[in-house]
């Protein structure tokens, strides 16, 4: 039984957005480029990328309406051999590293709270051929939370979704109150500054790097398509959820 509607769908969009990448990546960006406005318009430029696929992804998913989402869309185009790949590559590969780096960016948060849970306290060390194999608290952390939000989505499509909506509503409104508590607390000066600091080297170059982790941190917005078999009136749910999700 179908358990997702459209709100769920845009919601489970807006959550694979919104995750660890943005708390992650912010301040590498501003270490590689010293430019607010230019790490502004990176953000600004990924979006409309993100919003680009998520017009596309809108389409195939209207045309082929069932779970599996880019796995599906290979597979109709170029061949089932081309979508095993992909699905085993996204096992092995992408969505793995994917979701082990998301978990250890929690784990590094999860850490300010609990100190003696953070990747600095190693737990125990085996001694392997090509060296020492050291296990954290941080690395337990982060694998512990993988297994629980395993576990929700493996209770069902229901409690997935419920799930997801109370982290994305929680995520979205921490968010929202930091530049709040900003304008409310903080007293400074305006101040106009160069959009391309004098000291900056290779401005350019720096914003295609920064560009390289504003993408990686849009990643997720195509997610809800691999669920198309649990969303109700898929064909119809699944291209306005991804671009109300990513508009969002």
């Amino acid at each position: 039984m179908r358990a997702i509607g459209l709100s769920g769908a845009t919601l489970l969009v807006v959550g694979s957005v919104i995750g660890s990448g943005i708390f992650l990546t912010t301040g590498l960006m501003v270490q590689e480029l010293p430019s607010t406005s230019l790490v502004l318009a990176a953000w600004v430029a990924g979006g409309l990328l993100a919003m680009a696929g998520g017009l596309t992804y809108a389409e195939m998913g209207s045309m082929y309406p069932r779970s599996g989402g880019l796995y599906v869309f290979l597979s109709e185009a170029y061949g089932p051999v081309w979508g095993f790949l992909f699905g085993w590559t996204c096992l092995l590969v992408i969505l793995t590293g994917s979701v082990a780096a998301v978990a250890v960016g929690f784990a590094e948060y999860f850490s300010y709270f609990f100190p003696s849970l953070g990747t600095d306290r190693v737990l125990v060390t085996f001694d392997m051929p090509w060296g020492a194999w050291r296990i954290s608290a941080g690395q337990v952390v982060a694998a512990a939370s993988i297994a629980v939000i395993t576990a929700v989505n493996y209770v069902g499509a229901r409690s997935g979704n419920v799930a997801n909506t109370i982290l994305t509503v929680a995520k979205v409104g921490g968010l929202i109150l930091i530049p709040l508590l900003a304008i409310a607390y903080m007293r400074v000066d305006p101040a106009l500054t160069p959009m391309v600091p004098p000291d900056a080297v290779r401005p350019f170059a720096s914003f295609g790097v920064i560009m390289i982790a504003v993408m990686w941190t849009y990643e997720g917005w195509y997610y809800v398509a691999s669920a198309a078999g649990e969303i109700k009136d898929a064909a119809r749910t699944v291209p306005r959820a991804l671009i109300y999700g990513t508009i969002a």
